[in-house]
């Protein structure tokens, strides 16, 4: 399955019924676009360098966000 087509049924998948789409959508762009830029990194970088694991870190917290928002309501 090719990265777009993967991103549009994620979205889909757990945008559904939320009461601000807008919000969650914006939460999965961020989402997408702090991986594609770990991925970009990390190719060139070993995974124990200190850039790859913050920009890790940094998906890991929008990732927490995204979770926090969609099973709060």
């Amino acid at each position: 399955m090719n990265k777009r087509r993967e991103k549009v049924i994620f979205s889909e998948k757990n945008v559904e019924g939320c009461e601000n789409r807008r919000i969650a959508e914006e939460l999965l762009e961020k989402i997408e676009e702090q991986r594609y830029i770990l991925y970009i990194i990390a190719r060139n970088k070993n995974l124990i360098d200190l850039e790859v694991v913050q920009m890790s870190q940094k998906l890991d917290e929008l990732l927490n966000e995204y979770h926090h928002y969609m099973t709060e309501e």
